[in-house]
């Protein structure tokens, strides 16, 4: 089965690059950026906190919300892992 991961973010997002540079540390670097800014106002995506990482189009990371919004924290290596491992499961 093959996996679809999507990292959903806004331009200035303090966390963005952490997040991404984890999954690629994770070994994971087949994924698809959206950029928040660049979407229509009714694009299910803004409806995310930034970032937000979707494996599957099931929420791994972040969380769902009505208006924009950071993510606290950030994932671990370890912990992007047991969840890609998890969902290919």
């Amino acid at each position: 089965m093959g996996r679809k991961i999507q990292i959903i973010y806004f331009a200035g997002c303090p966390i963005f690059e952490d997040v991404k540079n984890a999954l690629i540390e994770a070994d994971i670097d087949d994924f698809e950026l959206i950029k928040q800014d660049d979407l229509p106002s009714g694009n299910r995506f803004r409806k995310f906190s930034s970032p937000s990482i979707l494996i599957n189009n099931e929420l791994v990371f972040g969380s769902r919300t009505d208006h924009s919004s950071c993510s606290m924290g950030k994932p671990s290596i370890k912990d992007l892992k047991e969840r890609l491992a998890a969902l290919s499961s």
